[in-house]
C-alpha cells in the first residue's frame, strides 16, 4: 500500500518489505528500518546509510562525515576543514589554516599551501602564486603558466604553445606551424600564409606581396577558365 498523509507528509512505500517514510516535522527518511537504515534529522542533518556494516554521518555541528569508521574513515571537519579518506594507507588532508592537500604522503604528495600557494604533485610539479609557474617536468616536459605574461610553455624545445595576454598570441609551433590568435584584428594565421579575418569571415592567402580574399581568388580562377 502507498499512503501519502498531507498532515505528517509521510511517504510509505510498502510498510511489510521496504518502509520510505518522510515525516515534515523530523525530515526523517527510512528506506527499512531493519537492514539498511537511512535517516535524515533535520536538527542534527544525520544521515546513516546502515548503522551496523557502513555508517554515514553527516552532523550539522562538527560538519562531520564518516564513511565507514572501522575501514575507510572520511572526515569532513568544519573547523579544521580537514578531508581524511583513511588515515592509515592513503591519508587526504585539507586543512583551512595552511590549505594543505596531501593525497598520500610516501608515495605521491600533493601538497598546496596557502602562504606559498605551491603545489607538489610528486616534488617535481610545482605551481607557485607569485609567478603562477606551473612545471610538469622540469626536464623533460615544462610546462610553464606565467602570471604576468600568461606565457604558457608546453615544451621549450620542441613544440613551444604561447598565450600571451597582451596580443592573445597562441603559438602551437613556431617553425612549423604557427597558430596565432591576435586580440586586435581577431586574426588567425594557421601557418602564415593562410589569413582568417573575423570581418569579412574570409580565408585570405598570400602571393607574394599580393593579398587576395576568397572572392579574388574565385574570380582569378573563373577568368583563368575562360
Amino acid at each position: 500500500s502507498v499512503i501519502i498523509p498531507r498532515d505528517t507528509a509521510e511517504t510509505v512505500l510498502d510498510r511489510e518489505t521496504a518502509e520510505t517514510v518522510l515525516d515534515r516535522d523530523t525530515a526523517e527518511t527510512v528506506l527499512d528500518r531493519d537492514t539498511a537504515e537511512t535517516v535524515l534529522d533535520r536538527d542534527t542533518a544525520e544521515t546513516v546509510l546502515d548503522r551496523e556494516t557502513a555508517e554515514t554521518v553527516l552532523d550539522r555541528d562538527t560538519a562531520e562525515t564518516v564513511l565507514d569508521r572501522d575501514r575507510a574513515e572520511t572526515v569532513l571537519d568544519r573547523d579544521t576543514a580537514e578531508t581524511v579518506l583513511d588515515r592509515d594507507t592513503a591519508e587526504t588532508v585539507l586543512d583551512r589554516d595552511t590549505a594543505e592537500t596531501v593525497l598520500d604522503r610516501e608515495t605521491a604528495e600533493t601538497v598546496l599551501d596557502r602562504d606559498r600557494a605551491e603545489t607538489v604533485l610528486d616534488r617535481d610539479t610545482v605551481l607557485d602564486r607569485d609567478t603562477a609557474e606551473t612545471v610538469l617536468d622540469r626536464d623533460t616536459a615544462e610546462t610553464v603558466l606565467d602570471r604576468d605574461t600568461a606565457d604558457t610553455v608546453l615544451d621549450r624545445d620542441t613544440a613551444e604553445t604561447v598565450l600571451d595576454r597582451d596580443t592573445a598570441e597562441t603559438v602551437l609551433d613556431r617553425d612549423t606551424a604557427e597558430t596565432v590568435l591576435d586580440r586586435d584584428t581577431a586574426e588567425t594565421v594557421l601557418d602564415r600564409d593562410t589569413v582568417l579575418d573575423r570581418e569579412t569571415a574570409e580565408r585570405q592567402c598570400w602571393t607574394g606581396r599580393q593579398l587576395l580574399t576568397g572572392r579574388q581568388l574565385r574570380d582569378s580562377v573563373g577568368q583563368g577558365d575562360s
